[in-house]
């Protein structure tokens, strides 16, 4: 697995981690994108929150949960809600 921080913005003691992840030797975009927002607790850096961007399976479209294509975003019937990531 390679996993690699795409880009960090950092505000305070909040920042947003933007993290890639695909399997090694794999195509470009096999792979899967995390957007991390962490927080500053003492000297350590701690995962607040997080959301998914691209389609975690390397296809074509959108898994974003919080629409986008259509009813690519869609959850499967039964999973419970996923809060709005906060702007």
């Amino acid at each position: 697995m390679d996993v690699g921080v795409t880009n960090v913005i950092f505000r305070k003691d909040e920042a947003d981690a933007t993290v890639s992840f695909s399997p090694k030797g794999s195509k470009p975009g096999a792979g899967m994108v995390m957007h991390y927002t962490l927080q500053l607790q003492g000297s350590r850096w701690v995962v607040k929150g997080r959301t998914e961007a691209g389609n975690p399976h390397g296809g074509a479209g959108s898994a974003n949960p919080h629409g986008g294509m259509g009813d690519a975003g869609a959850l499967p019937p039964g999973h419970p809600a996923i809060p709005p990531h906060p702007k």
